[in-house]
């Protein structure tokens, strides 16, 4: 199939184009609403490799919060949420001393504040930081939790059954995950487990549906080119990795439920399969069972260079769709999930060089909307409607 191009740089867009947007959205599923993305592309000050939401000055709106790369010294900006989904012109947040591979915005020390979680994975002072919210916007008390300093990604949930959500993440360095256990008011020290070579990323599911959340790893060297799954048995622990070989060099791992049987399944991009300076052009989901094994599922072809992979009810029919960003040209790949299998691709258009999506309600209407992270210095903010 041919991939549908939605419109999203002007209302004069969205008046032109609705029958069109709904027709190709409707025949995805009965099930699935019809939708169509518009909205802006904002120029920052650097280039993004990350975002993250949350409602960092406590006015009720959710913020939008950049990092950033290729500038010196590097920064997290910040977009303020306003009335009516509206954001502002990007606000200098921190300088981040490094290039910041992912954020996260939760509340660690329980005080109602959020605060804000990032991994440096290259520049002066790699590894993992918490900062601490004050409400207004700022932080305080820059906290190195140690750890990896070749971590690329940020995952939480509780793995010892204490009701508080814990954190994993990769450390590509170590070829390993670390899982750090939450405590009252901060992380306890984390534990490292092995994954396989070339950790790119780490993520919770429960994969063997026991109850009990497992760690799924990419692992990006040719040498391994898998996935792996450590399971976890409720206490915090895990065991020695299971691998499930896919195609050569996978840069990300993302887990849902594509196909609506009940059990999670994974997707793995590809941008490198061809070697450092081939690009390739596809993403691969594989079949989970419940048992916590992984069966071939499809290759599907997105367009160049799938750097990474996340996982997103968009069209809200119960399924799981996959986002790949094509970063080697403008566009992100939207393959909603489908019973027998994704296998339909769609682009939201984007600036050059799309890396990340982050979704979030920031319009408050009840859909998800996607934000978008340009690697060429802008944010794509695409609102979703009806």
């Amino acid at each position: 199939m041919i991939p549908f191009d939605f419109l999203q740089n002007s209302r004069a867009n969205r008046a032109r184009m609705p029958l069109l947007a709904a027709a190709a959205c409707i025949s995805m599923s009965a099930a699935a609403r019809a939708q169509s993305f518009f909205g802006p592309t904002i120029p920052v000050a650097g280039n993004p490799s990350t975002l993250a939401f949350g409602d960092i000055n406590s006015d009720g709106r959710l913020d939008l919060v950049v990092g950033e790369s290729n500038i010196s010294p590097t920064v997290m900006e910040v977009l303020w949420g306003g009335d009516g989904g509206k954001f502002s012109a990007p606000d200098v947040l921190l300088w981040s001393l490094g290039l910041v591979t992912d954020i996260e915005i939760r509340d660690i020390n329980n005080d109602g504040l959020a605060d804000l979680i990032y991994i440096i994975a290259t520049g002066g002072a790699p590894g993992l930081f918490v900062m601490y919210g004050t409400g207004s916007g700022r932080f305080t008390f820059n906290q190195l939790m140690g750890g990896p300093t070749g971590g690329d990604s940020l995952a939480f949930g509780d793995v010892n059954g204490d009701g508080m959500d814990d954190l994993v993440t990769n450390d590509f360095a170590t070829n390993s995950f670390v899982v750090f256990e939450r405590g009252p008011h901060e992380f306890l020290r984390g534990i490292a487990y092995p994954a396989d070579v070339g950790t790119t990323n780490a993520a919770f599911a429960d994969m063997n549906l026991d109850g009990n959340l497992d760690v799924v790893c990419a692992n990006y060297f040719y040498i391994s080119s898998d996935i792996t799954i450590s399971f976890g048995d409720g206490t915090g622990l895990f065991g020695r990795p299971l691998q499930f070989k896919v195609d050569a060099a996978p840069t990300w791992v993302a887990v849902g439920d594509v196909n609506g049987d009940g059990f999670p399944d994974a997707a793995t991009c590809h941008p490198e399969a061809g070697g450092a300076s081939t690009y390739s052009d596809y993403i691969v989901w594989l079949q989970g069972d419940g048992t916590g094994l992984l069966n071939p599922g499809g290759k599907i072809t997105t367009g160049l260079a799938p750097y990474r992979i996340f996982t997103k009810d968009l069209n809200g029919d119960g399924l799981d769709d996959l986002l790949a960003p094509r970063s080697k040209r403008r566009g992100f790949a939207w393959v909603p999930g489908r019973a027998a299998g994704p296998n339909r691709v769609f682009v939201l258009r984007t600036g050059d060089a799309p890396i990340w999506a982050e979704c979030a309600d920031w319009t408050g209407d009840g859909l998800p909307d996607v934000a978008i992270a340009n690697n060429s210095g802008s944010v794509t903010l695409l609102e979703q409607f009806p």
